[in-house]
């Protein structure tokens, strides 16, 4: 008998009631889309020799960028299919920035990671210059590459030589600016951020300002404020939202055995809520999971040994890879091992669905890793790094709007306040879910003003803007499920 393709020996392996991994891939669930971008039998913009590897993907709409390299480890290159076109960006020893500032230089122990929305590409790189190497962020827009953030123009801006600690590379908040945490000499954390009106510190004054801040901190930047972590056992959690500082850790304690050790891999947060990657040790045993707070209350997102719906066995969390989640709107994507094989999870309403796990078949390949980045998720989309018993590696988008419902909904039609106005909206206070009640003075761009847990009974949010300056002003609120239904 002649075979002709991988699916004949499918079906003679089947006859024969023979078990090979060939026959045993199985497929994604049912309801998800993929789309290649590149894989390693390609050929990219400026590429000479054959591509030897991909990393760190990150998506905006159904633009995607990421990092490659050539055979041998040689040429790495920031990348971008942009409106349907690969683009190489920049290569390392070979792109020159503009106006004299220095040349691209980047190798395999310096790939942080691609930012992309709205068509720019940001990436925290090494600038080689006629002297020295210095850090920097470069920009790609509308065709042109600059240096955004410079090292000369954080010292200028901080008065002082700030350095820049691995671990913390550059960052794109929710309203799309540019942010890292630097370091001083005395270990202290100044949180910067660039948008088009140029470099900001953040955290300038109060009680999250540099003097009160170790490098050691985790962070988060987003358009209500920022968040940081630090110590352990217990934890701390801070955040200055809307000008005001917040302890988060009330409560954090009770999720753990009582005398547990504590521990936090990395934090993601916006202003709706944060999430935790963290650990404890307990009985002789360490445990990993992935915890959440809103509206004054922690909950548990994932936990080793949950179960799946789909029956899967949820494994330990890898500390290497906690900042590779990706947070967006009310949905996180996990790095996560499903029966003892990495896998990319969501988190949505309260539930998680698997989505991709190594043994998978994909594009008539069986998937020997898969590998997101902080940036993987936007909307209903994920980018990842998909690598295929045989070695072919490649970039894929998935597409998951068939198979998972949107999550969040607006209880209250949007109300325009004009000058001076007071207001309240009330709600139902649903089990298990959290409210967020919403301020916009444009209907582009929205502020989580609070947030509250619902407990079964009414709750109410209440505005002010007497003495506010605003011609006008929306608010909504905005019903979200964290857990699982009652």
């Amino acid at each position: 008998m002649r075979l002709d393709s991988r699916s004949d020996l499918r079906f003679l392996l089947t006859v024969w009631g023979v078990t090979l991994a060939a026959a045993a891939a199985a497929p994604p669930p049912a309801g998800i889309t993929f789309r290649k971008v590149i894989d390693s039998n390609g050929v990219l913009p400026g590429q000479i020799d054959v591509i030897g590897g991909f990393f760190n993907p990150a998506l905006s709409g159904t633009d995607v960028a990421f990092l490659s390299f050539e055979r041998a480890y040689k040429r790495f290159s920031l990348n971008a299919e942009l409106g349907g076109t690969l683009r190489r960006i920049a290569t390392s020893g070979e792109t020159e920035l503009p106006n004299g500032q220095g040349k691209v230089s980047m190798s395999v122990t310096s790939m942080s990671h691609p930012l992309i929305r709205n068509g720019n590409v940001w990436w925290e790189t090494e600038i080689s210059g006629a002297q020295a190497s210095s850090p920097g962020v470069i920009q790609y827009s509308q065709g042109t590459l600059s240096l955004l953030i410079s090292d000369a123009g954080v010292d200028a801006l901080a008065g002082q030589n700030l350095e820049w600690p691995s671990g913390n590379e550059a960052r794109l908040t929710d309203d799309g600016r540019v942010a890292r945490l630097l370091a001083d000499s005395g270990g202290r954390g100044w949180l910067i951020a660039c948008d088009s009106n140029g470099l900001k510190l953040l955290n300038a004054t109060g009680g999250l300002s540099p003097q009160n801040v170790p490098i050691t901190y985790d962070w988060s930047v987003y358009a209500e404020g920022f968040a940081f972590h630090y110590g352990s056992n217990p934890p701390r959690f801070r955040r200055q939202h809307l000008g005001v500082v917040q302890s988060l850790e009330a409560g954090y304690n009770t999720l753990f055995p009582t005398g547990a050790i504590l521990g936090v891999d990395a934090i993601h947060g916006d202003g709706r809520r944060l999430l935790v990657q963290a650990w404890h040790y307990h009985a002789g045993n360490f445990y990993s999971g992935i915890y959440g707070w809103s509206g004054g209350r922690w909950f548990v997102v994932a936990r080793q040994g949950y179960t799946l719906p789909d029956g899967g066995l949820l494994n330990a969390f890898s500390d290497t890879e906690a900042d590779r989640h990706s947070l967006d709107g009310n949905s996180f994507l996990l790095l996560g091992g499903i029966d003892g094989k990495r896998s990319i999870i969501l988190y949505r309403d309260g539930v998680l669905r698997r989505l991709l796990s190594v043994g998978n078949e994909l594009e008539d390949g069986v998937l020997s890793d898969v590998m997101i980045d902080r940036n993987a998720l936007d909307g209903d989309r994920f980018a990842f790094h998909a690598t295929f018993q045989g070695g072919r590696s490649g970039i894929y988008i998935g597409d998951f709007s068939s198979l998972v419902p949107a999550s969040q909904k607006t209880l209250e039609n949007t109300f325009e306040s004009g000058p001076g106005a007071r207001g309240s909206f009330g709600v139902s206070g649903r089990p298990n879910c959290f409210y967020h009640f919403h301020r916009s003075d444009d209907l582009k761009q929205s502020f989580v003003v609070e947030s509250k847990a619902g407990d079964g009974t009414p709750l109410r949010f209440s505005f002010d803007d007497v003495g506010s300056d605003a011609r006008r002003r929306f608010y909504w609120v905005e019903e979200v499920r964290y857990l699982p239904a009652p």
